[in-house]
């Protein structure tokens, strides 16, 4: 087996193919040599849980190169300090050695969106906030997005190599979609909260005693007996049931009334 992208086998690389047997072991081989022809290494692959996954994440944006947090905050200009809370706020893991290359390229992309921010004058507590409500957001919606991606692609019988060039496929015309839906419900919800904004102005013209104060009425609802069906229910069927229940609320709202927030199997 050989990383050098020939798709040929030879001992050097054998250990890749260790603990193997039988038709595993071939569908493995099989998917080695593919991995090979799209340029990812053997070290990548060595190192990678799920390797049939490779060249989909290659695409995006996974290189296989990496970079440390001293090597990110030189080349965006932001203070390590505070380029690590950054980090932290972003999901990312926290690294007790700055010079140690651990992160992703393409991870340093998010610190320069943070830097330009910062750079309009937004107050870095207020903006650390909005980085980990981001990041939490988005880390349930790329959880979901990975769940209905694959299941077109992982079914009884498929083989490895199967697998990773039907990945590959999907994502390569997933991705270019991802940011322009992402910013259009972004953009929906930022004006949403203009529209309030301006009704909270009206108020302030009218002399209200308490500017922008208001009358609200809070509402709370939960599934009966949530505890117990986690004891019967497979961990994906509880999900399923807390999200329909979110989508039950969500179709429950009508404006001026907000979902404030989800917590399992509340609302």
């Amino acid at each position: 087996m050989s990383g050098s992208g020939d798709g040929s086998f030879d001992p050097e690389t054998s250990d890749l193919l260790d603990g193997l047997t039988g038709r595993a072991r071939a569908e493995r081989a099989e998917l080695i040599s593919w991995l090979f022809e799209q340029g990812i290494t053997a070290e990548e692959i060595r190192e990678s849980f799920a390797p049939m996954l490779l060249a989909a994440r290659r695409i995006l944006g996974d290189d296989g190169s990496h970079i440390s947090a001293r090597q990110i905050s030189e080349e965006v200009g932001i203070e390590l300090d505070q380029l690590l809370r950054f980090q932290r706020a972003s999901g990312l893991p926290q690294v007790d050695d700055p010079d140690a290359a651990v992160f992703m390229r393409p991870d340093g992309d998010t610190a320069v969106h943070i830097k330009r921010f910062l750079d309009l004058g937004i107050d870095p507590e207020q903006m650390l906030t909005v980085v980990r409500v981001l990041a939490d957001g988005l880390s349930n919606a790329a959880e979901v997005m990975r769940s209905a991606a694959l299941g077109p692609v992982f079914h009884p019988g498929v083989t490895e190599l199967e697998i990773a060039k039907g990945s590959q496929a999907l994502v390569s015309q997933a991705a270019p979609l991802l940011g322009p839906m992402i910013q259009d419900m972004l953009l929906m919800q930022l004006r949403h909260v203009a529209e309030t904004d301006a009704i909270n102005a009206s108020e302030r013209r009218a002399g209200a005693p308490l500017p922008g104060a208001r009358l609200v009425a809070c509402a709370f609802a939960d599934l009966v007996g949530f505890t117990r069906l986690g004891e019967e229910l497979p961990p994906e069927g509880i999900e399923l049931l807390a999200n329909r229940l979110a989508g039950i609320a969500r179709e429950a709202v009508v404006a001026p009334v907000r979902l404030i927030k989800t917590i399992g199997d509340a609302v």
